[in-house]
């Protein structure tokens, strides 16, 4: 065997590893939607079936015409299409502060900014939801923003910092002696460098 049958012996074999972890990942989807497409009946045979003998779609007809999906689809879409402009807005500049911008407690809110990933949304869900039930907050568009940006804000912050600080401080020079203001050095510059970086 020369070099080359082993090197494609070898890619066929990672291939192969591939497609399984993919298969591996993927079943738990594939099941529930194969259940989706059962009858009440059919749910409970033995042995179970991958693929339906006989395809129910009247699951996706009942909770078409007794659900207001339509509407719980566009709230979601509405509260991610905000939570992200928000969130994008307010941790672009305080990354590019806490990237390039020496100032007094820089460390310490790093370093708060970094702890507060170790508190769990979930341990706060119970207590924000009855504090916001008694200020009778519920059911409002905004305030669900507000709550999301405030779980993602720091994260979204410190991502951003770390691809900000891969960059050059000599390209803010070039950019301000060029006449690029604070803002334009941003929004022009920084955020564009850092999307080509991502998406070569």
């Amino acid at each position: 065997m020369n070099q080359r049958t082993a090197y494609k012996l070898g890619n066929v074999g990672l291939y192969a590893c591939f497609i399984v972890i993919t298969l591996f990942f993927l079943f738990p989807l594939l099941w529930t939607v194969s259940l989706s497409l059962k009858d009440s009946q059919s749910l409970f045979t033995v042995p179970p079936e991958l693929i339906p003998s006989a395809w129910a779609f009247e699951n996706y007809v009942h909770v078409i015409q007794n659900n207001n999906i339509f509407q719980y689809i566009a709230n979601s879409g509405i509260i991610v299409f905000f939570t992200v402009i928000v969130t994008l807005l307010v941790a672009i500049p305080a990354a590019f502060a806490l990237s390039r911008i020496t100032f007094g407690y820089k460390r310490p809110l790093m370093i708060t900014i970094l702890m507060t990933q170790m508190i769990s949304a979930v341990v706060i869900s119970i207590p924000l939801y009855r504090i916001l039930a008694n200020y009778e907050l519920l059911n409002q568009y905004w305030v669900l923003i507000l709550v999301y940006v405030a779980v993602v804000l720091p994260l979204a912050t410190w991502i951003l910092k770390g691809h900000f600080d891969t960059l050059p401080p000599a390209l803010d020079e070039a950019a301000i002696i060029d006449g690029c203001t604070r803002s334009q050095l941003i929004s022009k510059i920084i955020v564009l460098a850092v999307c080509q970086a991502l998406h070569p």
